[in-house]
């Protein structure tokens, strides 16, 4: 008998995961539904049976009473005899944030991306009244196309007991001051957890660090945050104000700390846009200079024909940019594809993402490039009179056989069923690995990653699952 299930509750496993102290993910399919999930199981022995089944119960009821885009969706929970408690989530196709930051600190702009909705669904929790209690990157999934959810509410750790040590032995140094007092969570402790986890993604360290348990606790509940040497005064400014001992000191809300990091940051310009809609104010105010004011335009020595110069030469620019941006004598395309998603670029320029409804393209406009990532670009050479344009983007696939021994297995790909061997020709998405698993009746499933310099075997040798009982 393998060392993982074949099926929890209603649910056919086809493979682990992942796995960690709490207990083990398993990727799963719904036969009722014909969906991939993902099914997390608890050791109960570390919480108790019905410990474990009232924190899934719990985290249940919030992903409902929530149902925001950026919180994990929560599809079942139930107890497996011969497991424990499980809990059925959708299945995202990506790595934690932990995962991502393993590799190295991110680019700033990615990074606001993922805190941006992360900020969402912390908002959206904190507005029906809901502490996380446990923000941190290993509890912030990141899908292959940039999606985030936030994953674990009220999950990693005791919500009516007080804040011991023994409490916080999975994420110390995200427990702010005044959970080690004996405080109850609250939205400044999540956002004080969230300034952290902005923190490890630009630097891949906490400001708290100490070589044992003991050190991180007492720095966080006595010291100062030991910042980067080579950190800009402006940031660093924005992340002591985050990290104030005392919550009232700190921002009052994730819309004002996002802003005010994205202004300490270089950030592509399609992200501050996404940001300014995140935050619904103003756009986010330049960097304050420290060159002296100019003299009232009163005072200026300047004679007239040079303002007058200066005038015409400014309207001259307005003219160009408003030519270059379409709003003078352009058109107006309406832009859709299949998937949605693709980067859209006008003669070189990037425009947006697919769809998009009312693109004002320059009247000179010659070129329209869709890229997205693994399938190929589509290229179009703009036509006198069109309006609309509606393509398919051919996804950049690599072919495989699957053969086994006996055939006729069920052949999955990243949770979905795609036929029964022998298949030949099986295309497969470009770009990272792949989970191929095959299932036959009687005997133990068989699974592994592929990728384009990862092909399976020649011929799958199934083995003959051992009899279970006498």
């Amino acid at each position: 008998m393998g060392l993982d299930p074949t099926s929890i509750g209603r649910y056919v496993v086809l493979g682990p995961l992942g796995q960690g102290a709490m207990g083990t993910v398993y990727l799963a399919e719904d036969p009722v539904l014909k969906r991939g999930v993902a099914v997390k199981v608890v050791n109960a022995g570390q919480l108790g049976k019905e410990e474990a089944l009232r924190r899934f119960r719990r985290e249940a009821e919030i992903s409902a009473r929530l149902n925001h885009p950026n919180v994990i969706t929560i599809f079942d929970v139930g107890d497996e005899p011969k497991l424990g408690p499980f809990m059925a989530m959708e299945f995202i196709e990506g790595e934690t944030l932990e995962e991502l930051l393993a590799a190295g600190p991110l680019d700033p702009s990615k990074v606001m991306e993922v805190l941006v909705q992360a900020g969402e669904a912390l908002d959206a929790a904190h507005a029906l009244g809901i502490v996380h209690r446990d923000v941190k990157p290993a509890n912030l999934m990141v899908a292959k196309d940039g999606r985030v959810k936030l994953m674990d509410f009220g999950i990693a750790r005791e919500e009516e007991k007080p804040h011991t040590t023994e409490a916080l032995l999975c994420t110390p140094g995200f427990a702010a001051p005044e959970l080690l007092d004996g405080a109850p969570a609250s939205p400044a402790s999540d956002r004080w957890a969230l300034a952290i986890t902005a923190y490890q993604c630009l630097f891949r360290s906490n400001p708290f660090e100490g070589e044992n348990l003991s050190v991180v606790l007492y720095n966080v509940a006595h010291r100062a945050p030991s910042f980067q040497p080579d950190m800009s005064p402006v940031l660093e400014g924005v992340f002591r104000k985050a990290l104030s001992r005392l919550p009232a000191d700190r921002f009052p809300d994730i819309p004002s700390f996002l802003e005010a990091l994205a202004g300490a940051l270089p950030l592509e310009e399609a992200v501050r846009r996404r940001l300014q809609a995140y935050l619904a104010r103003d756009p986010v105010a330049p960097l304050p200079s420290k060159a002296p004011t100019q003299a009232p335009f009163r005072n200026s020595p300047i004679g007239p024909r040079a303002l007058w110069a200066a005038g015409l030469l400014v309207l001259a620019l307005l003219a160009y940019l408003g030519m270059r941006e379409g709003l003078l004598f352009g058109r107006t395309l309406r832009l859709e594809s299949v998937p949605d998603g693709g980067d859209v670029f006008v003669d070189g320029r990037r425009m947006g993402r697919t769809p998009l409804l009312e693109l004002r393209v320059p009247p000179w406009a010659e070129q329209i490039r869709v890229q997205k990532a693994n399938h190929r670009p589509f290229i179009h050479d703009l036509k006198d009179g069109e309006s609309g344009l509606r393509f398919h983007l051919e996804p950049v696939t690599f072919s495989v056989d699957v053969r086994s021994d006996p055939e006729g297995a069920r052949v999955y790909l990243d949770g979905k069923e795609v036929g029964e061997t022998p298949l030949l020709g099986l295309q497969v998405p470009e770009g990272g690995d792949h989970l191929l698993m095959l299932m036959a009746e009687g005997r133990e499933s068989w699974a592994a990653p592929i990728g384009p310099s990862r092909r399976p075997p020649e011929r799958i040798q199934l083995r003959i699952s051992p009899r279970k009982g006498p």
